[in-house]
């Protein structure tokens, strides 16, 4: 059991250090701050395990975009966090305000295209795939090894 908890637990740190190299990759990564605040947990009960993943509130909005809101102004926290963003960006600060007020109105350009998959989509399907075919390993090494105590018996 240790052994799946571990496989788990490593593939799970390559999950989050794809999510990262993917969020850099697609130009996502402007405050380092969505990337920097991924984080796993593993649990076992019995022989369950789960493994899950935590970032800032709203991290999927980077492979998402973000809604609309229209019935609603922007908060202060949006207003902070998109002063960092065009500041990181190099950007003129003085937007920000108009800028707040258009994702509200229309959402993000990205939500309006509908998305995209190239940051956690593909992470998850590596990390399933290789869970899978650690998983596979330890149970053929352990098969392998069974048998082999069984011909010198």
């Amino acid at each position: 059991m240790p052994e799946i908890f571990d496989i788990i637990n490593s593939q799970g740190i390559e999950l989050i250090n794809n999510i990262r190299a993917n969020l850099g990759a697609t130009g996502t990564n402007a405050t380092m701050k969505t990337s920097q605040s991924l984080r796993i947990e593993v649990k076992q009960e019995g022989t369950k395990f789960t493994l899950q993943l935590f970032g800032r509130p709203f991290f999927m909005t980077v492979q998402t975009g973000r809604r609309p809101t229209p019935d609603k102004k922007p908060s202060r926290e949006m207003i902070d966090n998109l002063k960092e963003w065009v500041n990181a960006r190099g950007r003129d600060e003085s937007a920000v305000w108009a800028i707040a007020t258009k994702i509200q109105q229309r959402g993000t350009r990205l939500w309006f295209e509908g998305g995209r998959e190239d940051i956690v989509d593909p992470a998850v399907d590596t990390f399933v795939n290789d869970v899978s075919q650690g998983l596979l390993e330890a149970e053929a090494d352990n098969f392998v090894l069974k048998i082999r105590e069984m011909k010198w018996q």
